[in-house]
């Protein structure tokens, strides 16, 4: 039986439409690894998204399921239990909400895609299923690099010491703790001229209270059995290059963080957001809005169910 926080089931949603962009033969073997290690399985689906009148059509979706088995098999996944294709529609909103339907009637406890860098314009052309799908997830969502990552466990957790942020983090450890990827806890500091606007979107006064919240982040790993260690970088002026001098630097093959977290929010417009998103040669764990606030409102409800508790000891006493 999986251990407590394992996953035991990953949802990993196919584009067979470009193939020629699929991950390479390191990255599979790399997340086939890591699915070992969770004692997870993944399911692979397809999303049809053409006409509802070309849905009935069963040669179609035949041939799809047969694409479907050409690309796992390419992929090389050990791990992988079941291959689905689901009809979807042309409409990229209706299609992202048969996947979500899918990943919650399965109890998934993440989405893997591939992420395909492709630049702002084509995507805003094209539509980006990924960037949708992030956006109303309530699990978080993994996207796979393309192209090689170095072959390491070692993982860059960005972090601004938000709400978001934080949450997102416990979340991340939970997730991982069969896995225990050597964890490097990441924060930037902008120059100081920066906060004179920023001190209600970004609270972080001085070099000490920085060092103080990492502090008690690595801590917390450390209890649950993480290999872990923090960087704080002082005037930053360019974050998403600075991350990626620590991703070379530190041989690292992953980096997570909350999407709604207000220095590294993809969710949010801004330079930051879509460079991080970019970054290419390591693969992306993020947690999106919908995740973030579906676990803000368990841990309401957790805090209420709790003080009831205590009313009712008090009461009893």
């Amino acid at each position: 039986m999986p251990k407590n926080g394992s996953l035991n089931k990953i949802i990993l949603a196919v584009d067979m439409s470009d193939s020629s962009n699929m991950p390479t033969k390191l990255v599979w073997k790399m997340f086939d690894g890591v699915l070992e290690e969770l004692k997870a399985k993944v399911d692979a689906v397809h999303i049809l998204q053409y006409p509802k009148k070309l849905l009935l059509d069963q040669e179609l979706v035949n041939g799809a399921k047969k694409e479907l088995r050409q690309f796992i098999d390419r992929t090389g996944l050990v791990n992988c239990s079941e291959l689905k294709v689901l009809p979807g529609s042309a409409s990229l909103s209706e299609s992202i909400n048969v996947l979500l339907k899918y990943a919650d009637a399965k109890k998934a406890k993440m989405i893997t895609v591939v992420s395909h860098g492709r630049r702002w314009m084509v995507r805003f052309v094209m539509g980006s299923f990924a960037e949708a799908l992030l956006s109303r997830s309530e699990i978080p969502i993994l996207f796979l690099s393309k192209k090689n990552v170095v072959r390491s466990r070692r993982t860059l957790f960005l972090t601004d010491f938000s709400k978001p942020s934080l949450i997102a983090y416990r979340q991340f450890l939970d997730q991982f703790s069969d896995f225990k990827p050597d964890l490097i806890v990441y924060h930037a500091l902008p120059p100081l001229y920066e906060f004179s606007g920023m001190m209600e979107t970004y609270p972080i006064e001085s070099r000490k209270y920085a060092d103080q919240q990492i502090k008690e982040l690595v801590e917390l790993a450390v209890k649950l059995g993480y290999s872990v260690s923090g960087i704080v970088d002082e005037n930053v002026l360019d974050i998403p290059k600075a991350i990626g001098k620590k991703i070379k630097s530190e041989k690292i093959s992953m980096i997570a963080y909350s999407s709604i977290a207000k220095r590294y929010g993809i969710a949010f417009v801004g330079n930051v957001a879509k460079r991080l998103f970019r970054l290419e040669n390591v693969n992306k764990w993020v947690s999106g809005p919908a995740s973030i606030n579906k676990l803000m409102k368990k841990g309401k409800k957790q805090k209420l169910i709790n003080h009831k508790k205590e009313r009712l000891v008090e009461a009893r006493a």
